[in-house]
């Protein structure tokens, strides 16, 4: 119904003989997106996708050959890729920013958050019961990486919370960091300090609609992190989809979608965040959202997602007849 060709999907074993042949047989005039550059000279139009340059931005949490490894990658599929796709126009300042003149052939997706159907009819209130959660919390949906700033949620909810007895803060996602081998443990004790255990609950990972049905019934999501490579990340994103409130930091790749965001607060800035928790507290109780408009918010951002994709695709077919005289 979004007035854009029918995709037919395929699958295959990643290495190149396989692909080519697959492509022949299939008819199939551009194939990717790549996250690795095919060995060789590619016979075909190829999409590129890069995910981020958190590598350039925060290099205290790689190592040297880490980095080193990572530029070369980029600069290759840079180089050889017919257009590259990434998650934000932020990422692709950085690679003009990273690889002068290399960017021409990068295309920024648009945001896309959809709903799907089955997360509509998740039952928020028999979901926060089943981990023990109160009716009133906000929720933090990230991994526990370091740049994901736990801590900035932890410290702004305990000030809150010392004012609004019953609130809650729930985080969900992996607990681990590589980098930080005490990362968890660091986390709790945080908490025990603020003297805020049995109100923030750590669920770690918890199923796709758990995590959801958690989402919806929050007072709103909170997103304190230093470092994305799509606005909002995953946790914004769903939110968006489902219509739930998010207090984001205001780092250049999350204000790519400001008409989304309930409120921005500085990078790191407990108290700013704390004060934009108090006003979702002041705020009338939000109205149901109506799930068929959700759906149709949804469906909107899609079309113009792949749209984005066919215009990408297009000039990946374009760039190989030019430069390589592919036939396309």
């Amino acid at each position: 119904g979004a007035g854009l060709p029918e995709v037919r999907v395929l699958t295959v074993a990643r290495d190149e003989g396989s692909l080519i042949r697959l492509c022949w047989r299939e008819g199939i005039d551009v194939i990717g997106p790549f996250t690795n550059p095919p060995f060789g000279k590619f016979p075909m139009p190829w999409l590129g996708y890069l995910f981020d340059f958190q590598h350039r931005h925060l290099p205290q949490f790689f190592t040297a050959e880490a980095i080193a490894g990572r530029d070369s990658l980029f600069r290759r599929m840079l180089e050889m890729a017919d257009t590259v796709v990434v998650n934000a126009a932020d990422v692709k300042r950085d690679c003009a920013q990273g690889f002068p003149g290399l960017e021409q052939r990068v295309v920024a997706l648009p945001f896309s958050a959809a709903p799907k159907p089955e997360w509509l009819a998740t039952d928020p209130a028999a979901t926060r019961r089943a981990y023990g959660v109160g009716e009133r919390y906000f929720i933090v949906s990230n991994q526990f990486w370091l740049h994901k700033r736990h801590e900035v949620a932890i410290e702004a909810f305990a000030e809150v919370a010392r004012e609004e007895p019953g609130l809650e803060l729930v985080l969900t996602g992996a607990t681990d960091d590589p980098r930080a081998p005490t990362r968890l443990a660091d986390i709790e004790a945080l908490i025990e300090r603020q003297g805020m255990t049995g109100r923030v609950h750590i669920l770690g990972l918890v199923p796709k609609l758990d995590q959801i049905a958690l989402l919806r019934g929050a007072l709103a999501v909170v997103q304190p992190t230093a470092f994305e490579g799509g606005p909002g990340g995953g946790a914004v994103f769903d939110a968006v989809a489902l219509g739930v409130p998010s207090l984001v930091s205001a780092i250049p790749v999350n204000r790519e979608i400001e008409d989304h965001v309930t409120r921005y607060f500085p990078l790191d800035d407990v108290p700013a965040l704390a004060a934009a928790m108090r006003e979702m507290l002041r705020a009338a109780p939000r109205a149901a959202t109506d799930p068929q408009a959700l759906i149709a918010a949804g469906a909107a951002r899609r079309t113009a997602m792949g749209r984005a994709i066919w215009q990408a695709a297009a000039q990946a077919m374009d760039h190989a007849r030019t430069a390589r005289g592919v036939r396309a």
